[in-house]
């Protein structure tokens, strides 16, 4: 969902109306979901279904792990972790409120979330950082009219970066070689 107001919303700035925004939406919907349903069986018959990589270890994860543990040793329970969940929600909401109610509350809500999951900011704490750090000067010296003239320099470096990431992927599986992994986990079905 994240992906679809993302794009109604670069349509919105583009002065393309949402009506076209939704049909491409569709449209990329009902040709991208068979698609990558076939791609994907068609890889696991080529390479096999066990073969450990990215694609088969998504679901491998919460199915053929944790499920099958809950479905063959069931617990009761644990209410100390249903209250650590309960207390994350409230925290995160507060933060939420505050910074919708006050402008210059510095906690973000996702920063909060991003910082007790050790899987996510051991990859992107520094990013996080820097693109903080550059965000606070824009604003310190030049104000929102540069911050907001800035705004589709730093759009265009995010877009940059997921094309090369696109790019590389292609490459890979075209030409079968390994090339630079751009952070994500390596596909291995090549």
């Amino acid at each position: 969902m994240p992906n679809q107001l993302e794009a109604f919303r670069i349509g919105e700035q583009s002065r393309i109306g949402n009506r076209q925004v939704l049909n491409a939406l569709i449209i990329a919907l009902v040709v991208g979901i068979p698609l990558t349903f076939l791609i994907y069986l068609n890889l696991s018959y080529q390479y096999g279904a066990a073969v450990q990589s990215e694609i088969s270890g998504m679901g491998r994860e919460s199915f053929a792990y944790r499920l099958q543990l809950w479905l063959t040793s069931p617990t009761t329970t644990d209410y100390s972790v249903v209250g650590f969940m309960v207390l994350g929600f409230a925290i995160t909401t507060l933060l939420l409120v505050i910074k919708t109610r006050f402008l210059w509350w510095p906690l973000y809500p996702v920063g909060y979330v991003l910082g007790v999951s050790p899987a996510e900011m051991v990859y992107i704490w520094v990013l996080v950082l820097i693109s903080w750090l550059i965000k606070f000067a824009i604003l310190k010296f030049g104000g929102l009219r540069a911050y907001r003239s800035a705004t589709p320099f730093f759009a265009g470096l995010i877009l940059g970066d997921y094309s090369m990431g696109c790019i590389w992927s292609i490459i890979n599986a075209v030409f079968k070689i390994t090339v630079y992994n751009m952070g994500w986990h390596p596909v291995v079905w090549w």
